[in-house]
């Protein structure tokens, strides 16, 4: 294949091999994740020795840092299945993560400086509800989920398994006591204390775990959610929240001394200290008891309000008649620096700052998609100059909204008259609610990997298309509704109910002084031409594909063209014809040896790059149809190419694959220039940003 620069002029050789030399000299580096899948208290963890907070992303642990202006951190766990629990040990120097799917493992990292893994323990089945190191950090207890029915007492560092016992109820929750002589587990109708072994004695072999129940009373018949040990003064208390939202305190002969109705529910977290306990619960209720009397203290401000506008200038505590707030999903205090970090249904993350109880202040927001991400859009450079910054990406989700996000430097970002600064996010600029549905909004998972809580199949944004001129944005929706808004003040000028199913891709022709186009295309095989001007005209149905159709591009040689492909193996090529009326009339097609499920095509419009079911990347010559080069994507059996992209200079394509994985290739050699995962599915329930770098950054806390 010729070599060109991004400008369509042929490029000198020594300049490409130059550029190649360089990029191959790089790494590609993890450098900040938008979002997390933490959907249980467990999913939440804090060191007040280091201030750190931790949570997961997928197959990625985040180490969240609020003195240090909010810097993120990265662990990415080695075996690539998705975390369903995190614990940092009490000096915040080690990490424990919990993963969910098959054969899953306990992995322990060392945090303290650049990042090394100390240990994998391998027994649960089916995954990691939750874990505990105890005051001493000798040993680690993991509990299984429901059905693995199995909690174990690590010696982690040699990797040894001290103690084992099988349990017969579901368990939430763990803490250990704080002279390390027992923990307490909290599940559905049952408190269990356990005793550990007294030390030198579990180096040969692995001893029963022994425990007994609570004396649970009244309350017998509860879910028990959350459970914290107590602490200095108060370490003689054990205390357990139950989901209908009943604080209990239980003495040190595992009786029940006493109980207080929160007023708020359904329970779901737990934190103390020796001051206050802290109960997380729905509706965004926060709220601090004594912790001697059980005593109400005060509730801490709610958070956000689902579909909230971001733009406006509202106080996030300020709260209004009918206004719906999200559950609270885990809090996490740390003591030491009088931080509280709370993680909402919705997906978003709260820091408070409760070292002055007359004066809770927020420090820290970040807000996030609550579901799967099914499309990314970056805002393009319009001749004219746009009305958003340059670095605006645009997200959609089956949550039911579109999402701005601008991740330059805030000068370049107040440029934009239509971006400002908002109280609760730093990233998220602009929020289009698409329903009036606040239900979407939020996670109704019950554990990590909930298969009962997939969205209604009608429901979310499928895809998202910026014009190119920059001043509208055209969103398709699953329920086969097109609806193109105006940028400035996110107002909808156009909406039609297009499709029987999905909306798979829309397309705008490029900017030329003619007629300007846009185009979608579904899973009911059909492919609808408006006109993309003043007013938006349906033009022409297309109706040629016997498959869903998955991409649609334009490329101008001479006349303007539209391409689709879909899952019937074929590539469609069509011209406009002008007279007697504009219409895409088919010149020519290519047919594949799979489906193929996305295309792009380089910056000078002289090749495309397919991706499909057969896990190669094929290029074809766009003016004989030819073609010139395959890569193979994938050297295993499984998954297929989902998306593919073209990067601006022509020299690099990237393409996600179902196996989870994200691989960048030379686009000359074929070469595979790295191999990136993280996330959790084929959809992304967070997105991620990788840079090229001489060195990777190091991971210090």
């Amino acid at each position: 294949m010729s070599r060109r620069s991004a400008a369509g002029s042929p490029a000198p050789l020594s300049l490409v091999k130059r550029r190649r030399r360089q990029s191959h000299g790089h790494k590609v580096s993890l450098e900040k994740i938008v979002g997390l899948t933490c959907v249980t208290s467990n999913g939440l963890s804090v060191s007040s020795e280091t201030g750190c907070v931790t949570y997961p992303a997928g197959c990625v642990a985040v180490l969240h840092l609020p003195n240090a202006n909010g810097r993120q951190l990265h662990i990415l766990n080695t075996t690539k299945k998705p975390i369903s629990a995190v614990c940092l040990s009490p000096d915040g120097k080690y990490l424990a993560i919990g993963e969910y799917g098959h054969q899953p493992s306990v992995q322990v990292w060392n945090v303290a400086g650049s990042p090394s893994h100390v240990s994998e323990l391998k027994a649960h089945k089916y995954g990691v509800q939750c874990m505990a190191f105890s005051p001493s950090m000798k040993y680690l207890v993991s509990v299984g989920y429901q059905h693995d029915m199995h909690i174990h007492v690590w010696n982690w560092k040699s990797g040894h398994r001290v103690a084992t016992n099988k349990i017969t109820s579901k368990v939430y929750g763990l803490s250990f006591s704080e002279d390390g002589k027992y923990f307490v587990t909290a599940g559905n109708r049952r408190v269990r204390f356990w005793t550990m072994l007294p030390s030198g004695r579990e180096e040969n072999h692995t001893a029963p775990l022994k425990g007994r129940s609570a004396v649970l009373g009244d309350l017998q018949d509860n879910c028990f959610v959350a459970v914290e040990c107590g602490r200095g003064s108060i370490s003689s208390y054990t205390y357990v929240l139950t989901r209908t939202g009943v604080l209990c305190k239980f003495g040190h002969d595992r009786s029940l001394d006493q109980f207080v109705n929160v007023q708020a529910r359904p329970g779901r977290s737990l934190s103390l200290c020796e001051s206050y306990i802290i109960c997380g619960c729905g509706e965004g209720v926060v709220r601090l008891f004594d912790p001697c009397t059980l005593d109400y203290l005060l509730t801490v401000p709610l958070p956000h309000p689902l579909g909230v506008d971001v733009a406006l200038p509202l106080n996030p505590s300020q709260q209004n008649e009918g206004e719906k707030y999200p559950d609270t999903v885990a809090t996490a205090l740390d003591f030491n620096h009088k931080r509280l970090s709370v993680v909402y249904s919705d997906h978003s993350h709260y820091v408070w700052d409760v070292g002055n109880l007359r004066q809770i202040r927020k420090t820290h927001s970040s807000l996030h998609h609550s579901a799967c991400i099914w499309d990314l859009c970056l805002y393009p450079s319009p001749p004219e100059g746009g009305v958003l910054p340059p670095s605006t990406l645009v997200t959609c989700s089956t949550d039911n909204t579109a999402r701005f996000w601008s991740m330059d430097t805030p000068g370049l970002a107040r440029q934009a008259s239509s971006l400002v600064r908002n109280v609760y996010s730093k990233e998220l600029k602009r929020v289009i609610y698409t329903s009036s549905d606040l239900s979407s909004l939020s996670d109704a998972s019950k554990y990590p990997g909930d298969a009962s809580a997939v969205a209604d199949m009608q429901r979310g944004v499928r895809c998202a298309k910026f014009h190119p001129r920059g001043h509208q944005l055209a969103l398709g929706d699953r329920a086969g509704n097109i609806r193109v808004y105006e940028l400035q003040f996110m107002d909808v000028v156009f909406q039609v109910e297009a499709h029987d199913s999905e909306v798979l891709c829309i397309e705008y022709s490029p900017l030329s002084d003619g007629l300007q186009f846009m185009c979608s295309a579904s899973r009911d095989r059909l492919i609808h031409v408006f006109t993309a001007g003043e007013h938006y005209q349906h033009v022409q149905t297309i109706d040629d594909h016997s498959a869903s159709i998955t991409a649609l591009r334009f490329t101008v040689r001479g006349d303007l063209q539209l391409l689709s492909c879909g899952a019937d193996k074929s590539i469609m090529f069509r011209t406009l014809q002008k007279s007697p009326g504009p219409e895409f009339q088919r010149t020519s097609h290519i047919a594949c040896k799979s489906s193929i499920y996305d295309m792009d095509i380089d910056v000078v419009g002289k090749h495309m790059v397919t991706a499909g079911q057969d896990r190669l990347l094929r290029v074809y010559q766009l003016s004989s149809g030819k073609q010139k080069a395959v890569i193979k994507a994938s050297t295993g059996d499984e998954g297929s190419l989902i998306k593919v992209a073209m990067d601006p200079s022509g020299l690099y394509v990237a393409c996600s694959s179902s196996d989870k994985t994200v691989s960048l290739f030379d686009f000359y050699s074929g070469e595979c220039l790295a191999k990136l995962y993280g996330h959790s599915g084929t959809y992304l329930l967070f997105f991620s940003f990788f840079t090229l770098s001489p060195t990777p950054p190091s991971l210090s806390v």
